[in-house]
């Protein structure tokens, strides 16, 4: 299929103007995504469930048995999600290159967290708060 110059003018220009649209709504995500970041210790705190070992939350660190990993702390679309490079195991937390999500909300006036330990999903109820953010 032939095309006239003028025709492969205008296609470059289509290709142009949906290039500058993909690059401009990356960007306006991108700082959307960090303007809207929840604060690091907005989650601190201990966190209890009677079936394992307590999970302390400091300054975007999860520690729990032994080890302690960094966290991602974001605003998702079901709420306030922490992710952690590591699997969480009766034994304590496992460093990976997969990372696994952790669920904040608040129930009955208490923040919370559900996390995957050995594969299985635990609740935790904050206990001790820390900061501004303390349990009520």
């Amino acid at each position: 299929m032939l095309q006239s110059p003028s025709e492969i003018t205008q296609n470059k220009k289509v290709r142009l103007a949906i290039a500058i649209i993909l690059i401009a709504s990356a960007a306006v995500f991108f700082l959307y995504t960090r303007w809207t970041a929840p604060n690091k210790g907005a989650v601190d705190g201990v966190y209890r469930n009677g079936c394992c070992s307590d999970i302390i939350i400091r300054d975007g660190r999860v520690s729990y048995g032994s080890t302690a990993l960094d966290m991602k702390l974001l605003n998702m679309k079901f709420g306030l999600t922490g992710y952690v490079d590591g699997q969480f195991t009766s034994r304590g937390i496992r460093a990976s290159k997969e990372a696994t999500a952790i669920a904040f909300s608040d129930q009955a006036g208490k923040r919370t967290l559900t996390l995957p330990i050995d594969r299985q999903d635990h609740t935790f109820q904050m206990t001790e708060g820390f900061g501004a953010k303390a349990a009520k």
